[in-house]
């Protein structure tokens, strides 16, 4: 019925100690019509989370969520993580008599369609900030939609219950306040290198490395950066290497530098200090797809870490030392968090067999297909989970979903001592 358990959430944790907030009663109805059952939201409500969300003072959404919830039913300082969803659902009047809406708070990309179901009745959905909308008061087995298109904060209420605490929020992107991780990151980057040459999608996981290197120029003659898209450390120095003639690195977005137009062997490099998503071109070739983007991770950053040691640095350094002498692993964690389903080739790159790609990060909840490309492989637990494909031949296919955060590490039974090896990172 609803969302809750999705296996793709994350905890938010907040950002600053909540703040006390005593409610005063309910509060008399908008001007707005009532809802139709199942509609989407109207263009007339203004906002939709964008400037009327605003900052909450120089509160960061997390906080501005906190202070309005802060005696909400139902609501333990957690912002459920529905980023990547089409379409999530919010029960409306559960827990009786202590209504609430469950989730209280969420957080989803611009676009998502949000419905809200009673299961109780006399409620409604009515906002009080960053938007504006009333659903009308309607009874059990009602439904109501609304898509916010725009990042911002937007805060709700049942108004027939608000004074008892039924109060709900949505974080709907980075809730207007930037940053430089987490998949408001990813959409910015899938949206800028679209049509970039080289991309597929995947960003390349160099976190835990103090230095890297990207090639500039290579693929010709469909230019591309390599790999096109990364993700680092703040304080890691990246340093492009070009493969051809006649290319530059040049900052579009978030930062500013620019290379010149340089020649095959030469090399420049370039340290990022501050969490943020850079976007970036070749000056000669943007126009044919050579471009770039590099997500920044840090203190500070929104970013993708999961909680203790399953993420950045020292999952990345866990799976550096394990895949040392793997054959295919090349230092790059292929970034598929935000999937539902990846598929990973067992026996490629025959005879020095391989997974492909060797190291991947999903998030929880990811079913992980391997497809064998040849004979006599296996897909063995080696250290953070327990099961075994088997040893299989061309053709086969085995899936298992990874509901847990961890670092997995496997091996193809037949082939580990030459260097078929693999490691899954799992993080919210």
């Amino acid at each position: 019925m609803t969302d809750f358990d999705s296996d793709r959430r994350k905890l938010l944790k907040a950002g600053g100690a909540s703040l006390a907030m005593g409610l005063a009663g309910c509060i008399g109805p908008f001007a707005d019509t009532q809802g139709v059952p199942g509609t989407a939201g109207d263009s007339e409500d203004g906002g939709d989370g964008g400037e009327d969300g605003g900052d909450g003072g120089g509160m960061s959404p997390q906080e501005k969520v906190d202070q309005y919830l802060a005696e909400a039913n139902g609501y333990e300082g957690e912002v459920m993580d529905m980023t990547g969803q089409d379409s999530v659902t919010i029960e409306n009047g559960s827990n009786e008599p202590d209504y609430a809406f469950g989730p209280a708070a969420i957080q989803v990309d611009p676009g998502t369609e949000i419905t809200w179901e009673w299961v109780s009745d006399g409620h409604s959905v009515r906002a009080t900030e960053g938007a504006e909308f009333d659903s009308g008061i309607e009874n059990s087995g009602f439904t109501w939609s609304k898509t916010f298109e725009e990042p911002g904060v937007i805060l709700y209420e049942c108004q027939p219950h608000a004074a008892i605490g039924q109060l709900g929020a949505i974080i709907v992107g980075d809730g207007g306040g930037g940053g430089g991780g987490g998949s408001n990151a990813k959409a910015k980057v899938d949206e800028y290198l679209a049509d970039a040459n080289g991309y597929d999608g995947s960003i390349a996981d160099k976190t835990g490395q103090d230095a890297i290197t990207i090639e500039n120029g290579s693929n010709e003659p469909d230019y591309a950066f390599g790999p096109a898209a990364v993700r680092v450390d703040a304080g890691t120095e990246i340093t492009w290497e070009w493969v051809s003639d006649g290319h530059s690195v040049r900052a579009t977005e978030g930062a500013e530098f620019d290379s010149g137009i340089e020649n095959s062997g030469f090399t420049w490099s370039k340290t990022f200090e501050e969490p943020g998503v850079i976007l970036y071109e070749c000056q000669p070739h943007a126009a044919i797809g050579q471009l770039g983007a590099i997500i920044v991770e840090g203190e500070g950053s929104s970013g993708d870490g999961g909680d203790g040691g399953d993420g950045g640095g020292e999952a990345a350094s866990q799976v550096d030392e394990y895949l040392a002498d793997a054959n295919g692993y090349d230092g790059s964690i292929e970034d598929m968090k935000g999937m539902d389903a990846v598929t990973i080739e067992n026996g490629a790159n025959e005879p020095d067999y391989a997974f492909g790609p060797a190291a991947v990060r999903i998030s929880p909840g990811t079913e992980v297909t391997w497809e064998w490309v040849s004979d006599g492989h296996s897909v063995t637990a080696n250290e953070g989970g327990d099961f075994d494909s088997g040893i299989k031949n061309s053709g086969f296919t085995w899936s298992k979903t990874f509901e847990e955060p961890g670092v997995i590490l496997y091996e193809c039974l037949p082939h580990a001592a030459i260097g078929q090896l693999g490691a899954i990172i799992v993080e919210e």
